[in-house]
């Protein structure tokens, strides 16, 4: 939840949305609060942040047990890649 001093209150928690407050559409949902001039602007940036490859990496950072996974999956991954000792 977030809270202005001189205005609303927003709740930034659960889905991605788009919603009005007095006035001001934003962007809200997975932690995230961003103002936008208009519901139409809300709706491209929402599509933008969905089809972001950092959304998906946060998305998945957000579980314990997702990350783990992800951590391990790149740590065999840079292991691979990197050369066996005496090749080049």
């Amino acid at each position: 939840m977030i809270a202005f001093k001189d205005g609303p209150s927003l709740d930034n928690n659960g889905e991605l949305r788009v919603e009005e407050h007095e006035g001001q559409y934003y962007v809200l949902g997975d932690g995230i609060c961003l103002p936008v001039e208009s519901e139409a602007e809300g709706l491209e940036l929402l599509g933008s942040i969905k089809t972001s490859e950092v959304y998906v990496k946060m998305k998945v950072f957000k579980s314990p047990g997702a990350r783990a996974r992800v951590e391990a999956v790149l740590a065999e991954a840079d292991a691979q890649a990197k050369p066996k000792e005496g090749q080049k």
